[in-house]
């Protein structure tokens, strides 16, 4: 046995209080033989003082290990992420009340740092729930433990039906070579960005959807913005002097032909200044005020300015939040084209589901003959149509976060659908 060394606290307690012990046995004992110069006597004075000796070294040893066991609870606590479980200090100075001092400063800043992480954490979800784009976060066992409401573009319905769905499940898969997610197989809509965070010692995916349909829409319209401004510049600058000269050869004109030549040039001069106007609004953005307001009043409001059709209402919602002046030019944008179409009947419907605003404008005219390029600016199926009206609906629909939709009725018209952010 290695008296010189020991490899636990334990067991050099053991050792040293056992020598103690053993010096404790053998001093008593010859001192009460000296005194007494009797062998029972000598004996039963060893005896007393093994007794006595042993007692004391388990109280020493108890003492002095009980203040590491008491740190050893709290050590445990602090291991599960308990910082409220503070021992009892067994000695008001010295080492061993440091040392529990600073174990207590410990949890102390581990639960304060805690709180921060809970906040930051907690502020996380709260701006996840905000976005409008879909955003999922999976467990480290690829399950779905969150989503916000936007998600609900992804499957078409709440995301708490599917918590602790896997990816798999859901239709989503990491490629081998780049290492990054998509969605579904045909479904070429979504961008998908990853990234990580720790949430209770467990690393959470984070999935944020990108819409690039939608950021092409967006592309789309700048160009035909850009288009549409350098087209109204030119065409404004070649449009003056053409009309201002010929005002001033119809004073001068000298036969009924001549004037009347010279009265077309400037009619359709004045025409054509005002078609470059109305594309000209095409390319200035739109200043969006939305504001909530009663939705019954906005629709009786709007059928009052058609009292020769008939127009019907469900409303199944209370208000509507939105630009109210630009959403009511929209309406008649959308009303004009059903009447010019031929319909006679309208039915307007507006209903608040799974947290967008949803219209509904449903008419019985002729129809729509060609739905491809419905929104594209300069195209129109009219012989006096100029094609800005859906353009404008789109864009100002588009500006408040919606998006609105044309299709033909099983039957005779056409229902266009608007939705928008609730």
């Amino acid at each position: 046995m290695d008296w010189a060394r020991a490899d636990s606290l334990e067991r050099y307690l053991t050792l040293r209080l056992g020598i103690l012990c053993l010096v404790m046995t053998i001093t008593m004992s010859a001192t009460v033989y000296l005194f007494f110069d009797s062998v029972s006597a000598a004996s039963f004075a060893g005896l007393t003082a093994v007794l006595i000796s042993l007692v004391l070294i388990a109280q020493i040893k108890n003492t002095v290990l009980s203040g590491f066991k008491r740190a050893t609870i709290q050590l445990d606590a602090i291991g599960e992420d308990n910082y409220s479980q503070l021992v009892k200090v067994q000695f008001g100075q010295g080492m061993v009340n440091q040392f529990h001092s600073q174990l207590k400063a410990l949890s102390i800043q581990l639960q304060t740092q805690k709180s921060r992480y809970d906040q930051h954490v907690f502020l996380v979800y709260q701006l996840i729930s905000q976005l409008g784009i879909p955003v999922l976060v999976f467990n480290n066992k690829q399950q779905l433990s969150y989503a916000n409401d936007a998600s609900f573009q992804l499957f078409n319905q709440p995301w708490q039906s599917l918590k602790f769905s896997t990816t798999k499940a859901l239709g989503l898969s990491r490629e081998t070579k780049d290492n990054d997610w998509q969605f579904g197989h045909a479904d070429k809509r979504w961008k998908i960005r990853s990234s990580q965070f720790i949430e209770n010692g467990e690393t959470q995916e984070l999935l944020i959807f990108i819409d690039i349909q939608a950021e092409l829409k967006q592309q789309q319209m700048q160009a035909w913005q850009q288009i549409v401004k350098v087209m109204s510049h030119e065409i404004r600058n070649s449009l003056a002097p053409v009309s201002s000269l010929a005002q001033s050869l119809s004073t001068t004109a000298t036969s009924e032909r001549q004037q009347t030549a010279l009265e077309m040039i400037i009619e359709r001069c004045q025409h054509l200044q005002h078609f470059v106007e109305n594309y000209a609004s095409l390319s200035k953005g739109v200043q969006i005020k939305p504001s909530t307001f009663d939705a019954r009043h906005f629709f009786a409001t709007l059928i009052d300015l058609y009292p020769a059709i008939q127009i019907t209402l469900d409303c199944q919602a209370a208000q509507i939040t939105a630009d109210q002046t630009l959403l009511q030019q929209v309406f008649i944008n959308l009303i004009k084209n059903a009447i010019e179409a031929g319909a006679d009947k309208i039915q307007l419907e507006y209903r608040y589901v799974n947290q967008q605003q949803q219209f509904d404008i449903r008419d019985n005219g002729s129809g729509i003959l060609n739905t491809d390029n419905l929104f594209v600016p300069l195209y129109t199926t009219k012989a006096s149509g100029q094609g800005i009206g859906l353009s404008f609906c789109k864009n100002i629909v588009e500006q408040q976060g919606g998006k609105i939709e044309l299709s033909n009725n099983s039957g005779p018209g056409v229902t266009a659908s608007l939705s928008l952010p609730g």
